[in-house]
């Protein structure tokens, strides 16, 4: 709670809410509602609390914020948090037609073959909700997405495996969707040898790479289940491509096909992998009071560059291949390896550090560093950056050397020599 506040007290002109503090100092979680004709009020716990115009009651800064009034054409009825800015955390306005977007892609409403696949293979739907709702896949393809379909949600508070398979029996859970790491959990964390999964129609996952061992297991599993795949950012209000079914497993290392709303293009010459732009209706309008980030990544013709590189091929699949952007992708979560060598480097002792990511059969990526130093321990280390951040960006391994980190021609430390080096000098 005290981290959110001090977000909304760094971005006070934004005028979003998440937090309220009273004066009592009871804290609640909170959302600023703006109607188009310039009604305000805040929404606590659900409650419309109205006739508030001095804002500065609510916020924790020192000045009162003046709330813009969105125009009948371009209301902003939510906004998003991203991570895309180097572990710092950016508000993105989401105009009321880009959610909309998002909902009918997440409905494959622009992709004919996956609706008629799920049509026929859903009956009565109940989603089980296992995103937080501050994640954009939280927020669309598993809540707003089924609510506009009529089907039950249940809602985990916090992931448990056991607690997973026992909702999906006693609810008839027909759609699970969750990041690899959750399957890979239910499949070896859970007992399911014992649990009812005969109602699952549909599995999907995203968020990052599936590995192909982990979609065979599955499949196994639930050889009844449909599977499917999908990829996008916050930025795009969710998924810009998706795969489900046949579509999916005969192209199983793509991260699903281009939806028909969406125009898409490879900043590179034809046949070679380049960064991944898009454009279309789900588009952010920008970073919310960060006009230099927002030119950066969108183009005055609405082009915005997704910091990934990837391939589409000719039947519109497309295929991730690396990552402009200086991140970690662990269990479905983005982890900024310059973060967290920020924590480690101010550790006494800590002479030199470089964290990265390896490949991890249950977490997609597994981060692990390097140091350079003395008198400190690898639990240490992990304890600091858990307590300091948040426990899973913490690495997972630390190894020390007695030489200085391995550095490019520029003076950068080189990660495609640490990971080299990482098999011989790690031991796990």
């Amino acid at each position: 709670v005290e981290g959110k506040i001090a977000t909304v007290a760094q971005d006070g002109e934004s005028g979003f809410v998440q937090t309220v503090q009273l004066e009592d100092g009871q804290i609640f979680a909170a959302d600023l509602f703006i109607d188009c004709s310039g009604f305000r009020g805040l929404l606590i716990e659900g409650s419309l609390q109205t006739g508030y115009e001095d804002w500065s009651h609510w916020l924790p800064c020192d000045r009162a914020v003046a709330m813009p009034c969105a125009k009948a054409g371009d209301f902003t009825p939510y906004t998003r948090s991203t991570a895309r800015a180097a572990g710092w955390q950016w508000r993105i306005p989401l105009q009321h037609r880009t959610g909309n977007g998002y909902v009918y892609c997440s409905q494959f409403l622009s992709n004919e073959e996956a609706e008629e696949t799920l049509r026929a293979n859903l009956p009565q739907a109940a989603v089980l909700q296992v995103y937080p709702l501050f994640h954009i896949s939280g927020l669309g393809s598993a809540f707003l997405s089924p609510m506009l379909a009529g089907s039950k949600i249940v809602v985990m508070s916090h992931w448990d495996p056991e607690e997973a398979l026992r909702l999906i029996a006693a609810e008839r859970v027909t759609m699970f969707t969750g990041v690899p790491t959750m399957l890979w959990d239910i499949l070896n964390k859970a007992h399911l040898e014992s649990a009812d999964l005969s109602s699952l129609t549909n599995i999907g996952t995203g968020g990052q790479a599936l590995p192909v061992n982990l979609l065979d297991a599955i499949r196994s599993a639930c050889p009844q289940a449909f599977m499917g795949t999908g990829y996008g950012l916050t930025e795009t209000s969710g998924s810009v491509a998706q795969a489900v079914g046949e579509d999916f497993i005969r192209n199983r290392t793509a991260a699903g096909r281009v939806l028909s709303l969406v125009d898409m293009k490879i900043d590179a010459p034809e046949g070679q992998a380049g960064e991944i732009m898009v454009r279309g209706p789900m588009v952010m309008k920008g970073y919310w009071n960060r006009p230099e980030e927002t030119a950066a990544v969108l183009s005055a013709d609405g082009w915005f560059r997704t910091g990934d590189i990837g391939m589409v091929d000719n039947e519109g699949y497309i295929f991730i291949v690396d990552r402009k952007k200086d991140m970690v992708i662990s269990g479905g979560e983005n982890i900024y390896r310059a973060e967290v060598e920020r924590i480690m480097g101010a550790m006494d002792g800590v002479a030199e550090c470089a964290a990265f990511g390896i490949p991890d059969e249950r977490l997609g990526e597994l981060l692990v560093a390097f140091v350079v130093g003395s008198g400190v321990t690898e639990q240490e280390i992990i304890q600091e950056v858990g307590e300091k951040l948040a426990r899973y960006k913490a690495p997972g391994h630390v190894r020390f050397v007695s030489e200085p980190l391995p550095r490019n021609a520029v003076g950068k430390v080189d990660k495609i020599k640490l990971r080299a080096m990482w098999p011989d000098l790690a031991g796990v």
